[in-house]
C-alpha cells in the first residue's frame, strides 16, 4: 500500500521518536567506564557523505545530530596565553556544561615570572557577595550564583568603574568583581562553578570541593526533571586531573543511580 507524502513524513517523525527514546534508554544504561560506539544502518543530519553513498541502493533514515550529540553535556578547551603578550607561558581553560544547571570551570595557568592572578566577572546589576564560594546576580527574573572554588584565599573587591575609564560620552553602568589570588606566584589553577537559576526557585543546596591527590573532585546538587515526579537533587560529580588534562563527569540520581556522564578523554 502507498503511503502520501504527508503520511510517509508522519512515519519518519514516528520513527525519529521511537529512536531517540531508545537512544536516551541506552545512554542511561552505559558503563561510564567503557568506551561506547553508536552504529546505525542510517545517515547523520549535516554529516559530509563519504564514497559508500555512491553505491547505496534506495534510501535509509536520516537521524538528528541530537543523536551523536551528549544531550547532557557540553564541553570546551582553548589555550589563551598568547593573548597575555608574552606574560604567561600557558593558559588552558576547560568549560563543562551539564545542561541546564551547572558551568564548571577548570583554569590551569603558568607565567613567566611570579605574579597575582585575577578572576573577573562582569555585569549589569551588582553583584551580591556573601562569600567567595556565594556570589549572586539577579536580573528580572533570572539568576545566577557563581562559587569560585578554587583557589580558597582570594581577595574579592567589586567597583562599577571601568579600567581604563571611558570616553565622557559612554554613560553605561555595570559592575566589575575582581577575585585575586594572595601571594606572587608562576603557576595557578581556578575552580569555578556557575549555576544560573529563576530567581524564584532557589538553588538544591551549595557546590562542595575537594583538593585530591590528582588534581579537584567537585559535587554539586542539580535539580531533577520536573517530569520524573521526584524533588529530590540530582548530584553532579567532576574530577578533572590536570595531569592528565582530562576533565569526567557523572551525573546521578538520589538513588545513585547513573543517568548521565562524560569524559574529555579523546576529545
Amino acid at each position: 500500500m502507498g503511503l502520501t507524502a504527508s503520511q510517509t513524513g508522519e512515519a519518519y517523525q514516528q520513527i525519529e521518536v521511537k529512536l531517540e527514546e531508545l537512544v536516551s534508554r541506552w545512554m542511561e544504561q552505559i558503563d561510564p567506564d567503557l568506551p561506547v560506539v553508536l552504529t546505525a544502518h542510517a545517515s547523520v543530519e549535516g554529516a559530509e557523505y563519504g564514497a559508500e553513498r555512491n553505491v547505496m541502493l534506495g534510501t535509509d533514515v536520516t537521524l538528528p545530530g541530537r543523536f551523536v550529540r551528549n544531550p547532557r553535556f557540553d564541553y570546551v578547551a582553548g589555550a589563551a596565553a598568547k593573548a597575555y603578550d608574552g606574560r604567561l607561558n600557558s593558559f588552558k581553560r576547560r568549560i563543562l556544561f551539564c545542561k541546564p544547571d551547572a558551568v564548571v570551570i577548570f583554569d590551569t595557568l603558568d607565567a613567566v615570572e611570579p605574579a597575582t592572578f585575577d578572576f573577573f566577572l562582569h555585569t549589569i546589576k551588582p553583584m551580591d557577595i556573601r562569600s567567595q564560594q556565594d556570589i549572586r546576580v539577579q536580573n528580572n527574573g533570572a539568576a545566577c550564583q557563581v562559587a569560585m572554588l578554587w583557589p580558597t584565599d582570594l581577595a574579592i573587591t567589586q567597583s562599577d568603574k571601568f579600567d581604563p575609564p571611558p570616553r565622557p560620552r559612554i554613560k553605561v553602568v555595570e559592575y566589575h568583581l575582581t577575585a585575586q589570588t594572595s601571594q606572587p606566584q608562576r603557576q595557578a589553577e581556578f575552580v569555578t562553578v556557575i549555576r544560573p537559576y529563576r530567581a524564584d526557585n532557589d538553588l538544591p543546596g551549595n557546590a562542595t570541593l575537594e583538593k585530591t591527590p590528582n588534581g579537584f573532585a567537585l559535587s554539586i546538587p542539580v535539580k531533577a526533571a520536573a517530569d520524573n515526579g521526584n524533588t529530590a537533587p540530582n548530584t553532579l560529580k567532576v574530577t578533572f586531573n590536570p595531569a592528565t588534562d582530562n576533565v569526567q563527569a557523572l551525573l546521578l540520581d538520589n538513588t545513585e543511580r547513573l543517568i548521565g556522564s562524560f569524559t574529555s578523554e579523546n576529545k
